[in-house]
């Protein structure tokens, strides 16, 4: 990583990434350029990220992903989860904590490494506790397969059901065949998913790691079913997710109930 900079500079280069943000996104989405999503992250917390929280490049990747809420959540808040073989609920983040995040909330890495576990308690949170008239769009960022591709199949298929685009990001020299099948993936409503692969993460330009996390949402918010997900999405739905591994840190409540079509 480059010199730490300030606060001040910090804040800066975000903000100046949300234009770039902006910019790409107006390219692929037409007339969805004034789209309002809720942006939520799942950051891997495995034993094997923990050369990447050691170098500060999982805290610049947050300050990378930022702008992005910054573009599509009308508060500028992005929600935050961690994962390794359990999930764990963290607090907002905003451009008020941004700075330090990762070392102020004492996020580290250790364990293995459960997809279903995050991915179900998300969809808990947003349709079961904070259900809202708005897309969702979750950027999924691992280093490594799953434990247990079966479990995280049934968790990707529930997911379909309900108005969440989830963007896996696999970094590192993983092979990530769990997550290369994804579009060929069975029983699902609706393609829910869209994969990347960036060996590496700090050599990644901006525009270059920005388009490729946002160019398959557009198609999947001009999907028919996903527009009708996306309507009834105030309702509140029952999910046959499992929490039972779940550490949950307080958030507040966030209902939003407008649609974008």
């Amino acid at each position: 990583m480059g010199m730490k900079l300030t606060k001040e500079e910090t804040i800066k280069k975000i903000n100046l990434r949300k234009e770039d943000v902006k910019d790409i996104w107006a390219g692929f989405s037409g007339n969805l350029a004034g789209t309002v999503s809720r942006v939520a992250v799942a950051i891997d917390v495995s034993g094997s990220m923990g050369d990447l929280f050691r170098r500060g490049v999982v805290q610049e990747t947050m300050e990378r992903l930022l702008p992005i809420a910054l573009n599509f959540d009308d508060d500028g808040q992005m929600d935050v989860w961690t994962f390794n073989s359990y999930t764990k609920r963290m607090p907002t983040m905003t451009l008020d904590n941004i700075y330090g995040y990762i070392e102020e909330n004492k996020i580290s890495a250790g364990g293995g490494t459960s997809y279903d576990v995050v991915i179900n308690d998300i969809v808990k949170f947003y349709t079961e506790e904070n259900p809202a008239a708005m897309p969702d769009y979750v950027v999924f960022i691992t280093d490594g397969e799953t434990f247990d591709e079966d479990k995280a199949e049934k968790a990707i298929i529930n997911a379909s059901n309900y108005p969440i685009f989830w963007q896996f990001v696999g970094i590192g020299n993983e092979s990530f065949n769990f997550l290369q099948k994804l579009d060929a993936m069975q029983g699902r409503y609706v393609d829910n998913a869209g994969f990347i692969r960036i060996q590496n993460l700090e050599a990644t330009k901006d525009d270059d790691l920005y388009k490729g996390l946002l160019a398959e949402y557009p198609t999947w918010l001009k999907d028919e079913k996903v527009k009708k997900l996306i309507e009834d999405g105030a309702e509140v739905k029952v999910s046959t997710t499992n929490t039972t591994s779940t550490t949950v840190e307080e958030k507040k409540p966030r209902k939003k109930l407008f649609g974008i079509f």
